[in-house]
């Protein structure tokens, strides 16, 4: 379905679909009792742009019809940690690449998480394999690992896992999504040329 804009006429003819898409920002989290109203103007083709009676109406009614459409409640959450992960898209095979993995806590808990890195064929990596740790209310982590592609050609970097425990009980969120592999292009070594 094309975009058009809201404030620009548009024609629908019986058995047209006209879907309206609203951007809304947040002020904070909880339910927001209503999302406002959708006021919706319309008059019937052959009718007066401004509301007058055309022949068709025979001075009954105005052509030109208002409705008005109350929208739902939202439920608006916060998202208590976020995830920024810094990956390689390409490499050279003996050459030293980093990763970077930040986590951010936008609550006003304490959260803890836990990172592991797992080991591939494709890469050896310097850097902590396992590590937990407490993320305070508003504060960031930061990891730094170091790549060392050892295999050419398309690779998959070796996976990533971000659980997030919460500090204070209930279930783990595993953060990362490991279904699809990320692919790395690594280019071979270059060769080394002498010259007599």
């Amino acid at each position: 379905m094309p975009m058009v804009d809201a404030s620009a006429p548009v024609s629908v003819r019986l058995g047209d679909v006209f879907r309206v898409q609203l951007d809304a920002i947040p002020r904070g989290a909880g339910l927001l009792p209503s999302a406002g109203l959708l006021r919706v103007r319309w008059r019937r083709r052959g009718a007066p742009a401004d509301g007058s009676p055309g022949r068709e109406s025979k001075g009954r009614r105005p052509m030109v019809q208002e409705t008005v459409v109350a929208l739902p409640p939202l439920q608006v959450a916060v998202c208590p940690l976020s995830l920024r992960v810094a990956l390689p898209t390409s490499g050279t095979v003996g050459a030293l690449t980093a990763l970077t993995v930040v986590v951010d806590n936008n609550s006003d808990a304490l959260q803890e998480v836990a990172l592991s890195f797992s080991d591939n064929e494709a890469f050896l990596f310097a850097g902590l394999k396992h590590c937990t740790t407490r993320i305070p209310p508003g504060g960031s982590y930061s990891l730094i690992y170091n790549l060392m592609p050892i295999s050419a050609g398309h690779v998959p970097l070796p996976p990533l896992q971000v659980v997030a425990r919460p500090a204070y009980g209930g279930a783990a969120i595993e953060l990362v999504d490991n279904s699809e592999p990320r692919l790395v292009f690594v280019m071979p070594q270059p060769l080394a040329t002498s010259l007599p």
